[in-house]
């Protein structure tokens, strides 16, 4: 036989739902073991705000207005392409290769970093000046992927 739901009234649920909360107070925070971020790590830092993303895995991604940044392979290094947002309502993709990069804020700002990236250490580092807008990005990879970013490899 089925079991049956029943309802509880709200009081009763905000105290099922506070309880585990409050029975830690007094007693101190208990770190929570996040499990380590595997990937390839960058960081996109523009007018002075910076945020690091790490990733890995594979993505398709496709806007028709754009094709220089639409793609389908591997984030990170090895498909030299990362995705991550830039705020709550807006996201950021960057694409590049050993010759030039392309970053998407939103779904119209497209920027062209049109030369190679320098190497600064260990890291890749695009830079420009985008109308008043200073732009870095910083790949956490040996090399880039050789050539110009192809325009699709949506196929």
């Amino acid at each position: 036989m089925p079991q049956r739901l029943r309802r509880l009234s709200f009081p009763a649920l905000a105290a099922i739902l506070v309880a585990p909360t409050l029975a830690g107070c007094g007693t101190g925070v208990t770190p929570v073991d996040n499990p380590p971020v595997h990937g390839d790590t960058m960081t996109m830092t523009i007018d002075g705000g910076s945020t690091s993303v790490t990733e890995s895995g594979r993505i398709v991604f496709s806007l028709g207005h754009t094709p220089e940044i639409s793609f389908t392979g591997q984030l990170g290094c090895e498909g030299g392409f990362f995705t991550g947002s830039y705020s709550s309502h807006i996201d950021w993709h960057f694409r590049y290769s050993s010759e030039d990069a392309y970053l998407l804020i939103g779904n119209a700002d497209l920027l062209h970093f049109p030369d190679p990236p320098e190497r600064e250490g260990g890291n890749l580092v695009w830079r420009g000046d985008f109308g008043g807008r200073d732009a870095e990005m910083t790949v956490e990879c040996a090399h880039p992927p050789e050539g110009p970013a192809p325009l699709s490899e949506l196929g």
